[in-house]
């Protein structure tokens, strides 16, 4: 058997737009039985309650790409395919190759999730197949707006900015879809509805004998409205662009349309319709879309200086409830010594006081013992006479 076939395992790589509901789908597909990272990003309570199940490395691989392609998490514009530095590139996949058969290969089955990837699948591609893993593939999809106002409140992203970017990932998405790969496709609304019918289409793309019959009460416990009650809105901030905001809409619409049971089915010029108005927008806007940019960047750079104030702030609080228990401790072991120290001072006392009972009664026999004395010596005296030398 080859090194290569030793090695065969497969993998569900989760794909979407950021805060589109792909934690919640990788959440299904390991409690079906899908192993995760032995490395995670910690949870963070405030923006997602159960957690975010993503492969620390993965993200830290993806940021670095993301770099050398001169982009970020949070920038729309499309992506060089090529770095300046091309061995960079070339370190980048060994790396992440090691990775990757050190974590997942010859694995039943393993999850994989980070929103960075739905743009950078080209990338990852080529290293999940050296590595021998048998790829399936679930895009979850969640309304432009939706996604707008929870990074805005997660991130102090402009709503607008946030519609943009949605786009972006969409767009990308649709254009490298591997026809190789297996494809599901779920609607993040009714997933939300209908999670019986989304953990069995999942169950069907990954086979009852990868996953043997879900424990849908389970599974379906961890699932329902999100923490922040977020509604699709026609408000100024998003109308800022009338264009955006109208093919943003019928993006959805027809995404919406084309996906049943988990399919997704567009014709090639179709994608090709929209590839062309996302250019004609990029185009026509381009003067707009990068003072938005600008904007953008310096507030999600205020929000990150602010995420690390609270931080420390919060840290600053640990501290002070930790010295504060221990002052409680302290105080505590205070009065407890001090309660030592008044009995001490009781027995003291009350030993003192024993002593001196103890010291007046000695007298008292002293004095008797010297009246008893000086009365025998009398009668001594007296009957001496009676006896002759």
């Amino acid at each position: 058997m080859s090194a290569l076939q030793e090695m065969t395992g497969r993998a569900v790589i989760v794909l979407g737009m950021h805060r589109s509901g792909t934690s919640m789908v990788t959440r299904c597909v390991h409690l079906l039985g899908a192993d995760i990272a032995h490395q995670v990003i910690p949870i963070d309570a405030a923006i997602n309650r159960d957690g975010f199940f993503e492969d620390a490395k993965v993200v830290a691989f993806n940021d670095e790409l993301l770099s050398m392609l001169g982009s970020s998490w949070y920038d729309f514009r499309p992506l060089r395919r090529e770095a300046e530095d091309l061995r960079a590139i070339t370190g980048w996949q060994k790396q992440a190759l090691a990775h990757v058969r050190e974590e997942y290969a010859g694995k039943k089955l393993s999850v994989i999730k980070d929103p960075r990837i739905s743009r950078l699948w080209t990338y990852w591609a080529p290293v999940f197949k050296q590595a021998g893993l048998n790829v399936d593939l679930i895009h979850i999809v969640r309304q432009p707006e939706q996604v707008a106002m929870s990074l805005q409140r997660r991130n102090g992203m402009p709503p607008v900015y946030g519609v943009l970017l949605w786009c972006a990932h969409i767009i990308d998405m649709l254009n490298t879809m591997d026809n190789e790969a297996s494809w599901t496709t779920l609607l993040y609304d009714s997933f939300l509805a209908d999670p019986h019918k989304n953990i069995e289409c999942i169950t069907a793309m990954l086979g009852t004998d990868s996953v043997g019959t879900p424990d849908h009460a389970t599974i379906e416990g961890g699932i329902g409205a999100p923490r922040h009650s977020i509604c699709a809105s026609n408000g100024d901030e998003f109308m800022l662009n009338r264009g955006l905001h109208d093919f943003a809409s019928q993006l959805y619409q027809l995404l919406e349309n084309g996906c049943t049971n988990g399919k997704l089915v567009l014709a090639q010029n179709e994608i090709a319709r929209l590839n062309s108005g996302y250019q004609q927008l990029l185009s026509r806007y381009a003067e707009a879309f990068q003072m938005l940019r600008v904007l953008t960047n310096d507030r999600i750079a205020l929000n990150g200086e602010l995420v690390k104030i609270g931080e420390l702030h919060s840290r600053a609080q640990s501290v002070v409830a930790e010295r504060d228990g221990q002052l409680a401790a302290l105080n505590g072991e205070l009065k407890r010594v001090g309660a030592e120290l008044e009995y001490a001072q009781s027995v003291v006392e009350e030993r003192d006081a024993q002593i001196a009972t103890m010291s007046e009664q000695s007298g008292v026999l002293r004095e008797i013992a010297r009246s008893g004395n000086a009365w025998l010596r009398r009668v001594f005296c007296s009957i001496r006479h009676f006896f002759p030398r």
